[in-house]
């Protein structure tokens, strides 16, 4: 999904429905949605992901080279994109695991 900083345009951009999601492929789609959203003169400034190991693999391992940053810098634009985890998941996903376990 993609959504405005500035208005409240957002669109979903794209579905790949599949049964185990890894950070290789999560790259691949990626770099799929970034040519699409050039193509169409859209400037991507952040990403967020909620904390799930394979975001967090996609982040450290693909996108970053090994090292977590702040942000990456867009080999086409050469503008920074910066990443961020949502922490509205991640409170969710804390929550949602006590009350799985009664707590």
């Amino acid at each position: 999904m993609v959504k405005s900083v500035v208005s409240k345009y957002k669109d979903l951009v794209g579905i790949y429905p599949m049964n185990k999601l890894t950070a290789d492929k999560q790259y691949q789609y990626y770099l799929e949605v970034m040519s699409l959203l050039r193509a169409v003169n859209l400037n991507v400034v952040a990403i967020s992901v909620d904390n799930a190991s394979i975001n967090r693999n996609f982040f450290v391992e693909s996108l970053c080279g090994g090292q977590l940053q702040t942000h990456i810098m867009d080999s086409v634009s050469g503008q920074p994109i910066y990443l961020i985890y949502d922490p509205v998941h991640d409170l969710k996903n804390v929550y949602n695991n006590f009350q799985s376990r009664n707590v």
